[in-house]
């Protein structure tokens, strides 16, 4: 009965490890997005990577499906803190992977500000892709976001039409649309600066400079023998301006936005590792131990010991069994799938039991419980709470609150029979 148990086991370690693959006719971009979704990984991808995509594959991981679709478009990936990167021979050959590892604010927030090609974020890192030459100067934009101060960040796009182009394709009255629609073909220049004390200048198409005393940042801004000048408070906020040169007109779209200090500034990591424990007014308690989408767990009950394991499939989707240790005489097994309706969440879980004795199909379904729930979700800050509700096949009703504190969460549940129970966890 053991190798029985054995070899289910290692059947659903090859379904979580290995899917088929069909895809026909379909691009790229959107089959790198599915993959992503069937493996429950983080897959990035340039933008201007196109094709389309026929295969036909059969109990592949990821690494085999991604190396035979890529191959096809002379494209490869890289592995980066559990992140797929796609990436071209000629960022291979002429790029090279640098990466900066923030101190001080999530990698998310940084990157918010900075205009820089080629640029990847993780959970912990920022990968940018770029020629040595290059990497000392991006590296000192990125130390300069990371800074432990409160710093003002203005992050602004300057766009330069001459008064001549403005009455050839008439203008005057909708020069934002045009903008927004042909910003790629019209002289413009973009970027960032921070700090509290601004002494800023920028050289190009558009030469900026940009200085500040205590109550706004004054706007110097030159295009050829063209000028502006003007100012807008030292706070946050967005700002458009259409500015009248001698020669043409200067559009200016700046938002400025404080960086939250350090010590009000809690970083926070992508946990996929997790233990608990819980208990049950029934005397159940159990332990269990997660290392990315693998579960194992242990329960003890009516001095019984049960172990078994969990495979979450994807984000929504798990699969599970456990068996009594002493006799292995009979597997339950589990199906968990969640709907996301943001913020609200529904569940549906069928439980399940056959003795290896008698494996039928119809005690499969004499045994089988369903149980559907709605939940809803609040987040705050660093805070997560989750309230649900449930109502198996047998008509009991139950309710669950789910609180998690940074790396740390607990819960409580009840019955409508008054059985109820308790956990607490830690991720890491």
């Amino acid at each position: 009965m053991k190798k029985i148990l054995i070899i289910f086991l290692i059947l659903l370690s090859s379904l979580y490890l290995s899917v088929d693959i069909y895809f026909q006719n379909e691009d790229i971009k959107d089959v790198l997005i599915k993959l992503g979704q069937m493996y429950n990984k983080t897959i990035i991808f340039p933008n201007d990577i196109n094709g389309i995509v026929n295969v036909e594959l059969y109990n592949v991981n990821l690494e085999t499906a991604l190396k035979i679709i890529l191959s096809n478009f002379d494209y490869y990936y890289e592995k980066k803190d559990n992140i797929y990167i796609v990436i071209s021979p000629k960022m291979i050959e002429y790029f090279k992977s640098h990466v900066y590892y923030p101190l001080n604010r999530s990698s998310e927030e940084i990157i918010k500000y900075i205009n820089i090609p080629n640029i990847y974020t993780t959970p912990e890192s920022i990968i940018v892709y770029c020629p040595d030459s290059k990497w000392n100067y991006y590296k000192k934009q990125l130390k300069m976001l990371d800074s432990k101060a409160e710093n003002l960040t203005i992050s602004y796009i300057v766009y330069y039409l001459t008064n001549e182009e403005i009455e050839k394709f008439n203008l005057n009255d909708n020069i934002y649309s045009i903008v927004n629609s042909k910003a790629l073909f019209i002289t413009n220049s973009s970027g960032f600066f921070t700090g509290n004390n601004i002494n800023f200048e920028s050289t190009g198409h558009i030469n900026i400079k940009a200085t500040t005393n205590e109550k706004e940042i004054n706007f110097s801004i030159t295009k050829d023998k063209d000028g502006v000048n003007f100012q807008i408070p030292f706070k946050e906020g967005e700002y458009k301006n259409i500015l009248n040169g001698k020669f043409g007109k200067f559009i200016v779209l700046i938002t400025t936005k404080k960086l939250k200090p350090i010590e009000n500034y809690i970083l926070t990591k992508n946990t996929s590792n997790k233990i608990s424990i819980t208990y049950q007014s029934s005397q159940t308690f159990s332990l269990s131990i997660s290392f990315n989408e693998l579960e194992t767990f242990l329960i003890y009950k009516n001095d019984e010991y049960y172990l078994g394991t969990n495979f979450n499939l994807n984000k929504n989707f798990t699969i599970g069994a456990y068996t009594n240790i002493s006799t292995v005489d009979k597997l339950y097994f589990l199906l968990q799938d969640t709907l996301n309706l943001n913020p609200f969440y529904l569940k549906l879980i069928a439980n399940s039991n056959f003795e290896f004795s008698n494996i039928n199909f119809d005690s499969i379904l004499n045994n089988l419980l369903l149980k559907a729930g709605l939940g809803i979700e609040f987040n705050f800050e660093n805070l997560k709470t989750n309230f649900s509700t449930y109502i198996d096949s047998n008509k009991l009703l139950s309710f669950e609150i789910l609180l998690k504190f940074l790396n740390f969460e607990s819960k409580f549940s009840i019955d409508s029979k008054s059985n109820f129970g308790t956990g607490i966890g830690i991720s890491w």
